[in-house]
């Protein structure tokens, strides 16, 4: 395979945009703290993203209700519970700073003000925009560190993600296929139009 080959194909995998996140500097101790909790944020984002995607089961509303009422009336309450969670939460969210990345499976580049430099881990607070929105708690590893010319004190981060739990990885992977997907047919859209 050539070097363009390759090139091509990692770009499949990577998604260079903005997104909303947050990194915070560990210690060793600190990293391996993290390390033996598994992904609850992670987890509880899954879970989430699973009940606001598929219809409830009827039933909970009693049998007074025709079974399609019932499960309108399930699902209407699970996703109005969430958005309440997530205007509760806002406080929080505006904590994460919007910053250009280049999000794939294996990690992610950004700039960033903190001190970092390579074998150094990171937590990462990431928000991915999919409905609903899909929050992210990721650890990593610090594998390049390089000083943005011109710019005192910033410094371009490339982090290899070290999963804790299966819902991290097809959280992360669910997203770039999303957004893969949304490339190919904007491609296809303008191949069509230009005919």
């Amino acid at each position: 395979m050539s070097d363009n080959e390759g090139q091509q194909r990692r770009e499949v995998f990577r998604q260079d945009e903005v997104l909303s996140m947050q990194e915070e500097l560990l210690t060793t101790e600190q990293f391996n703290a993290e390390m033996n909790k598994t992904g609850l944020v992670s987890q509880q984002a899954d879970l989430v993203q699973d009940l606001m995607s598929h219809e409830t089961e009827p039933g909970h509303y009693g049998t007074t209700l025709s079974p399609e009422i019932s499960g309108a009336l399930e699902s209407l309450e699970v996703k109005l519970n969430y958005l309440i969670a997530m205007q509760m939460g806002n406080e929080e969210e505006a904590e994460y700073g919007q910053r250009f990345v280049s999000l794939s499976v294996g990690g992610i580049g950004f700039i960033t003000a903190e001190k970092c430099k390579v074998e150094d881990w990171l937590k990462i607070k990431l928000q991915l925009p999919l409905f609903p929105p899909l929050k992210l708690e990721l650890l990593g590893k610090v594998v390049s560190a390089v000083s943005v010319r011109g710019k005192p004190g910033q410094t371009r981060v490339g982090l290899s993600f070290l999963y804790r739990c299966e819902q991290e990885e097809d959280g992360v992977m669910k997203y770039l296929f999303k957004r893969q997907r949304e490339k190919i047919r904007a491609k296809y859209a303008r191949e069509k139009i230009s005919e």
